[in-house]
């Protein structure tokens, strides 16, 4: 009887210590998605943050309403003085966030998500403060605080990079969602704008609570990467994805696309091996290619739309927001990747070339409001192409210094080929710009050579 009854007890202890191994199951994955979810959302709010510089034109505004460079004026009211000066802190700033890809690449590489962080979050909090308490008569001192913005942008982009390792099954929707956010992210200064103009906000208020609102956004993402640090390091099958990761580790795993196989370089392989590989070489070309194309128009969209008759500038307007219309593209545009694969969507990126190429070369302003949307879809697709190709490739710990050296490059292609075409095309065609326009069409037989040439390339680095 009694070891009957011992039998009992053991067995119901054996069921409560289940349940309770169960139930601490269920937390402890609930617990986990929270975390995913949470981290996921401040994703978002950190990507909308990476190119608030290239929303110049609500920036200026308020510098020159504030009187930064008035003093460059003789007498009231704005000049070209003071216009040449607010885009002397236009370019500083741009070039802090264009020019600063590789140190960004190159320091998150090295320390991996929360040094990124805690740096972005850090430059972006210092420039926000040095807008807000600068004197108006400062003037060429603004580039400092308009510099850390733009830097902190372009580490901001990495910070976000390292969550598609975190996460590798969403590889492609966050590099997708990213590459979407940063051109979203222009039109934040719309915000500062409204702000300063409708509510009557001093350039101080505008910029301390963003300042406040970096500081608290940068800080909670920060430990949410340590808590998923420090819940990965608990897991002895898992690795801690926010150290800087290996290339083998990436390698090892499966391409998530069942359209293609990719054919990393050996984890071994040295940076400049990969940087002088052909697949980095042949990919890389076809970047820029295609960036060449999409900032060009981005730059002088304005002047082709001004020969077409827009005098009023109302489909600049519908084009400046069309920039930020690629949200509802995010989920199409990862899943475009996934199903047909890394080589294919390159060549559906530059379809999506010729086809932009071709609506632009027409003469109508109406046309061109399909133009828009071409270009904001294009555009966002080619870069969320390149930084998957990129990681999937070379694996994630070279992502970084491989993808900061391409935007490098294209920064410079950018300052030397914008200017001079566009003096050539005003000054000699009379601002007409179907010859460039038909030239970014021909680029489209490069982009695909160079795509054959990855795809029947041997093992070792191509897409087969």
């Amino acid at each position: 009887m009694a070891a009957r009854e011992a039998t009992i007890i053991r067995v119901g202890n054996d069921e409560l210590l289940e349940q309770a191994i169960k139930s601490r199951a269920a937390a402890a994955a609930a617990s986990e998605i929270l975390e995913g979810r949470l981290i996921y959302v401040a994703t978002v709010l950190g990507a909308l943050c990476i190119g608030i510089v290239f929303g110049w034109a609500p920036l200026a505004t308020i510098l020159e309403t504030d009187g930064v460079y008035a003093s460059a004026c003789a007498g009231a009211g704005t000049c070209d003085e003071q216009h040449v000066g607010i885009s002397v802190l236009y370019t500083a700033a741009s070039g802090g966030l264009l020019f600063g890809g590789l140190p960004a690449g190159m320091f998150a590489d090295a320390y991996g998500a929360v040094p990124t962080c805690i740096l972005s979050g850090t430059f972006i909090m210092l420039g926000s403060l040095g807008l807000a308490l600068l004197p108006p008569d400062a003037d060429a001192l603004f580039i400092f605080p308009l510099v850390l913005l733009g830097s902190g942008g372009m580490l901001s982009f990495f910070t976000c990079a390292r969550v598609a390792h975190m996460y590798p099954k969403d590889e492609t929707l966050i590099f997708t969602m990213i590459n979407v956010l940063f051109d979203a992210s222009a039109g934040l200064p719309l915000l500062f704008y409204l702000l300063y103009d409708g509510l009557g906000a001093s350039r101080a208020t505008v910029f301390s609570g963003y300042a406040v609102y970096a500081a608290g956004l940068y800080a909670a993402w920060c430990m949410l990467f340590l808590r998923h640090q420090r819940r990965a390091a608990a897991k002895p099958a898992v690795e801690a994805e926010l150290a800087p990761p290996s290339d083998a580790e990436h390698a090892s795993a499966p391409p998530s696309s069942p359209a293609e196989s990719i054919a990393p370089l050996e984890p071994s392989c040295s940076i400049r091996e990969a940087m002088t590989s052909s697949p980095f070489l042949l990919g890389v070309t076809w970047f820029l290619l295609n960036a060449l194309h999409s900032n060009t128009y981005l730059g002088v969209a304005k002047y082709m739309l001004v020969y077409l008759g827009d005098a009023s500038g109302t489909y600049m307007q519908i084009y400046t927001a069309s920039l930020s219309a690629a949200v509802p593209f995010i989920p199409a545009i990862s899943h475009t990747i996934e199903r047909v694969g890394i080589a294919n969507s390159m060549h559906l990126v530059s379809a999506m070339a010729a086809a932009h190429a071709v609506l632009a070369l027409v003469p109508s302003l109406p046309v061109q409001l399909l133009t828009f949307t071409v270009f904001t879809v294009y555009r966002a697709a080619t870069f969320a192409v390149y930084s998957v190709f990129l990681t999937r490739t070379f694996g994630i710990a070279k992502l970084g210094r491989l993808l900061g050296s391409s935007n490098g490059i294209g920064a410079m292609q950018n300052s030397l080929f914008i200017p001079a075409v566009s003096q050539y095309v005003m000054l000699q065609l009379g601002g007409d710009w179907s010859v460039v326009t038909a030239a970014f069409l021909l680029f489209v037989v490069p982009q695909y050579l160079c795509v054959r040439a990855m795809t029947s390339a041997p093992k070792g680095g191509a897409l087969v």
